[in-house]
């Protein structure tokens, strides 16, 4: 098994379906097949978050009630949000079981972990001179995409 044998997993994700790059402006289908191992009721939710696991969005939310052993597979649509910022992003599967407080990982992580690039198709990029860091402009924002905090310089 792939999963950590300490924690006690309520579902094992068996499948993901998901691209590995993505851009604004574009539908993307995905789909994602989860087993209980438990009986289970409460939420599922994909999501895409960078490194820090803390900037990023939800790609799926959905409420879910299973019998242990029982699969299922989940199909979804996304379309990246407006303010999503380039970048690479996880794909995480999280689970939050009626009555818990905290959301969880689902186990079987080398079935669903991935990096997926996101472009946003409506920037253009340039380098800034001063400092050579990556600059995107945006429809509605200049954002330095440096390891420095993003500053927004102008918003129409």
């Amino acid at each position: 098994m792939s999963f950590l044998k300490t924690k006690n997993y309520l579902w094992r994700a068996k499948l993901l379906e998901f691209p590995t790059e993505i851009t604004s402006d574009t539908r993307y289908e995905g789909k994602v097949t989860l087993k209980a191992l438990k009986d289970y009721n409460g939420k599922v939710y994909v999501r895409l978050r960078q490194f820090t696991d803390s900037n990023g969005e939800i790609v799926y939310m959905g409420n879910l009630k299973l019998k242990a052993g029982e699969s299922k597979e989940i199909k979804f649509k996304y379309k990246p949000g407006q303010e999503l910022l380039p970048n690479n992003y996880l794909v995480k599967v999280d689970e939050k079981a009626v009555g818990e407080k905290a959301e969880t990982p689902v186990g079987g992580y080398d079935n669903y972990y991935r990096i997926v690039k996101y472009t946003n198709a409506t920037a253009i990029e340039a380098p800034v001179v001063a400092s050579g860091a990556p600059v995107s402009v945006y429809k509605s924002a200049i954002a330095s995409t440096s390891k420095c905090p993003p500053t927004y310089t102008y918003k129409k």
